[in-house]
């Protein structure tokens, strides 16, 4: 035998058949992860280019005026636009290069901002939206990426209340800010909170309502940025009492704002 390739040993063996059964099943795993993948995605994208497609039909029938069928187009297709971001940022996240920019920012007012594009659309379904910051408090975070997660999390509260209202609660906590979005909607049932920040997922309130503009990756969108600004996020619900989302985010360690 050349010198060079040591004999292998029965042990030597063993060892190597191990590894190769364990890196082909590592390969077969990320290739099921892949067409689940492919499958989920066509099915979310098939939702929204199918109303358009029956609106620009409808259009070009007569069924529909430009006035009638425009809002709607336009709203699919922002519907089309949040999907493709929000599963760019997720597959960013998982590859290890999101970009993030943290800078000392007020957490107060970054909430404020959040909560004034929801005015509106909480007085037209005529539910309340309450914001208590209990002490002003400056954080290091991209503030772009966490008015995102805030977006996120209030779409996802006023989507799933249709009585009471949200709670907003600014706050710190030893070396964190703390936000707080309470809603008193349906909640979730015990056997899906395990599941709610993986990719896709839907409980089964949201099944059965065949909400099809829910895709399924706010959530998810959520962790990857909080965890990229290095925070951590928290749900707790109960069935019929609604749902807790808790946001934790490092303090700033100057304690001053950037200009």
């Amino acid at each position: 035998m050349p010198s060079g390739y040591p004999e292998l040993g029965q042990d030597d063996l063993g060892e190597l058949t191990g590894s190769f059964n364990r890196m082909a099943q590592a390969l077969e795993a990320t290739e099921a992860r892949r067409r689940e993948l492919i499958g989920t995605v066509a099915h979310e994208l098939r939702t929204p280019l199918t109303g358009m497609r029956g609106l620009t039909e409808g259009l070009l029938d007569g069924v529909f005026s430009i006035e009638e069928a425009a809002p709607d187009i336009l709203r699919e297709i922002r519907r089309l636009e949040r999907l493709t971001q929000e599963l760019s940022l997720v597959t960013q996240a998982e590859a290890g290069i999101m970009s993030v920019v943290s800078r000392p920012v007020a957490l107060g007012e970054i909430t404020r901002a959040a909560l004034a594009q929801f005015e509106r659309p909480f007085a037209l379904r005529e539910l309340e939206l309450k914001l208590d910051v209990r002490q002003e408090t400056v954080i290091q975070v991209d503030a772009d990426r966490l008015m995102q997660v805030l977006v996120n999390l209030l779409s996802n509260a006023l989507r799933h209340t249709t009585v009471g209202g949200v709670r907003v609660q600014v706050d710190r906590l030893h070396r964190c800010g703390l936000v707080t979005v309470q809603d008193t909607g349906e909640g979730i049932c015990e056997r899906d909170l395990p599941h709610v920040f993986e990719r896709f997922y839907r409980s089964d309130q949201s099944r059965a309502r065949d909400e099809d503009e829910n895709v399924g990756v706010g959530l998810t969108v959520s962790q990857h940025l909080v965890e990229a600004m290095g925070g951590r996020i928290s749900l707790s619900s109960q069935v019929s009492l609604g749902t807790t989302v808790t946001v934790e985010v490092p303090l700033a360690t100057s304690g001053l704002l950037s200009d």
